[in-house]
């Protein structure tokens, strides 16, 4: 198999050896989805260069993530690539055509972005890179990014291994972004919600807006009507390339874009079929992020969103047309085991009266009461033997 892999590498390679990130890219390939061009670092050429340097001697026992991080980083620091492999990555660079090109070069986790765990945030990426020794001190970065406090103490707490841990390296062409943003085509935050799409919006580079520096337009999209609500936020600045041509920087943005749509009409139409085409290939709820190089839409990196429920959740025919959530956050403690089918039919009945007694109380009329009979009689539910609650009828 190969060390560096490109778009003509198989999808057995890039899941075993791309990582999750470049893995995702290869699979928007397939479905034709436009991304800019882009090679991997492949985890085969990262061990070939932990061999190179006795990485696991220099390892040695990983045991508090704060002083562990600093020591692997100064590893990284110190030990530049062996001529061998930067001739490897010159080569596959200037073959497909990304010499003298600006490219992100952007972290793979070999199990970022899976459905369990997404290590979304944790790992490196440095943008405007230009040069073979910028590249390679870049994609050194990267795997030293694996190790960092925040990636081993997520590590331990999901009881990931640390001894071995896998990374490949994106090296992409830079979409030269005027507007950029990520959209999530399931509401996170509202789950009931079956119709909306979220997507957050600024000027230039979409580093602004995924390191928290600045605030975005607020979109909310239906995905049938395509008409949005929209809560714009004072633009003041922008992330572009740095004037040294290497990395970006922070830059004032023309008052007249401050209180300005960063979207219209067009673009979040074309948008939201990007994002409906993207979630019914990869059937799952996703994170994407895009840019706009002018007029040309392209999409960076996507991944599951591993929070919402899957695709089928939505789907009137398989789920009914009202959503439905299940909680036992709370019922658990009444309920801790396996219940028979016997004892939930009380436990049931019991729930709706008291509640309906409870209404009366408090003055909620009888007719509303009627009205919502089948919320009362429905407040619980027995799946697989456990109790849960209804939310939506309570």
């Amino acid at each position: 198999m190969s060390v560096i892999l490109n778009r003509h590498s198989s999808l057995e390679e890039y899941q075993l050896l791309g990582g999750g990130k470049a893995y995702n890219l290869k699979r928007m390939l397939s479905a034709q989805i436009p991304v800019p061009e882009f090679i991997v670092v492949s985890d085969a050429f990262f061990r070939a260069y932990k061999k190179e340097i006795n990485f696991l001697s220099q390892l040695g026992e990983l045991s508090s993530p704060k002083d562990d991080a600093i020591r692997v980083e100064k590893i990284f620091r110190e030990h530049p690539m062996s001529s061998t492999l930067v001739e490897e990555l010159k080569k596959q660079i200037g073959d497909h055509g990304l010499e003298g090109e600006e490219v992100a070069v952007r972290s793979s986790g070999l199990d970022e972005d899976s459905k369990e765990h997404s290590f979304a945030g944790m790992f490196s990426s440095f943008l405007h890179q230009k040069t073979i020794s910028q590249i390679e001190e870049s994609i050194r970065k990267c795997w030293a990014s694996a190790y960092s406090e925040r990636c081993l103490e997520y590590r331990l707490k999901n009881k990931l291994q640390t001894s071995d841990i896998g990374m490949g390296v994106v090296i992409q062409k830079m979409a030269q972004s005027t507007v950029s943003g990520v959209m999530f085509t399931r509401n996170p935050i509202d789950q009931i919600n079956h119709e909306s799409v979220i997507i957050e919006a600024i000027y230039g580079q979409c580093e602004g807006l995924v390191s928290g520096e600045l605030e975005a337009d607020h979109y909310v999209v239906n995905r049938t009507s395509i008409k949005f609500d929209v809560t714009l936020a004072e633009k003041l600045e922008q992330f572009q390339r740095a004037c040294s041509g290497h990395g970006i920087e922070k830059v004032a943005l023309d008052d007249s874009l401050k209180n300005t749509q960063t979207l219209d009409d067009k673009k979040i139409g074309e948008l939201l079929d990007l994002g409906k085409n993207i979630e019914a290939w990869f059937q799952s709820p996703m994170d994407i992020e895009w840019a706009y190089e002018n007029d040309k839409l392209y999409v960076v990196q996507m991944r599951p969103i591993t929070t919402l429920p899957p695709l089928s959740f939505y789907n009137g025919l398989i789920n009914g047309d009202q959503a439905t959530l299940w909680d036992n956050s709370n019922i658990v403690e009444s309920f801790a085991g396996v219940t028979t089918p016997l004892t939930f039919s009380l436990t049931k009945e019991a729930y709706a009266v008291v509640y309906q007694v409870t209404s009366r109380v408090v003055g909620v009329p009888e007719r509303v009461i009627a009205q919502f009979g089948s919320s009362y009689e429905n407040m619980l539910g027995l799946i697989r033997g456990r109790v849960y609650y209804n939310l939506i009828n309570w």
